[in-house]
């Protein structure tokens, strides 16, 4: 590999390219994870029927099934822009900007993530930095990843500089500290490069490769917002969390490039499924070869 990174941008979302290769980031690789989200679907599904039951009773029969079965990826979406609003709201009040929120939840939520960040004196060091793990780019490892971390950030009263995310959910998980162990142990930061057209337009910007920022290799923070209220969140990032990483990370690239679709003119390419059986009077010889 060359080394000559992308990046595509939809709904403020960066997703990351090495030489044309697109990498996972840390959320997919925490997506990786072991959970049962059975109920919490089913949740989503029986509450938005209950809650709109004169609406989905003016529907035709199948379009109140694919309503009903999109209540939980309509879930996701309203709370990632709530999140998203959250951030937004909280730069604002941290730069001393007037926010532009009319929801009193997302703004009660940014003011006390910015008093949690005044109380423990954290400093922005870098904000929506592109982070990456290029380590073994060369012999073509697994070990590739890249994604935008929320925050580096400087606490004396931490005792030194170290990775951070804002959550604004009800709730946390286990798994955000792999995301956080991901970007925490980035081999680079990528840099964006702005550029202009010849008349001053802007153009689509290019990335470049560097060193990434000093962090704390062994605990991240979360900054916890909900309900108005905030709390600080040590993360482990070291030992048994960063190896789950790499697991993931194997796993990934494993599947990937065996059974991915840009994969499939490769000599790795290996789909596990075979050909139909032709069907014959004669049993089959277990001891033959299979048939992939």
């Amino acid at each position: 590999m060359t080394g000559t990174i992308t990046a595509r941008i939809r709904g403020g979302h960066a997703t990351y390219y090495l030489d044309g290769t697109k990498l996972p980031g840390g959320s997919t690789l925490a997506g990786m994870m072991p959970k049962d989200l059975t109920n919490w679907y089913a949740q989503q599904a029986a509450e938005y029927a209950v809650n709109n039951w004169d609406t989905l009773g003016q529907l035709e029969l199948l379009d109140r099934v694919k309503t009903i079965q999109g209540a939980a990826k309509a879930a996701v979406t309203k709370a990632a822009k709530r999140g998203t609003d959250c951030h937004t709201a909280m730069e604002d009040l941290a730069n001393g900007r007037p926010t532009t929120t009319d929801d009193p939840t997302v703004l009660a939520d940014a003011e006390a993530a910015v008093r949690l960040m005044d109380k423990w004196q954290i400093q922005p060091v870098a904000t929506e930095i592109g982070l990456a793990n290029l380590n073994g780019a060369d012999q073509n490892t697994s070990e590739l990843y890249a994604g935008t971390a929320d925050l580096v950030a400087r606490s004396d009263l931490l005792g030194g500089q170290y990775l951070m995310d804002y959550k604004f959910g009800k709730n946390h998980y286990a798994t955000h500290a792999i995301q956080l162990s991901a970007y925490a142990h980035a081999t680079h930061s990528i840099v964006e490069i702005p550029q202009y057209g010849p008349r001053g337009g802007t153009l689509k910007p290019s990335y470049e490769l560097a060193g990434p920022p000093q962090m704390n290799q062994h605990t991240a923070y979360i900054i916890h917002a909900h309900d108005g209220v905030a709390e600080l969140l040590p993360v482990c990032i070291d030992g048994w969390v960063w190896e789950a990483v790499m697991t993931a990370c194997y796993v990934y690239w494993e599947w990937e490039s065996r059974t991915g679709w840009n994969y499939r003119n490769s000599d790795n390419f290996a789909d596990p499924i075979g050909p139909p059986r032709t069907h014959s009077a004669d049993p089959v010889d277990p001891s033959d070869p299979a048939p992939f």
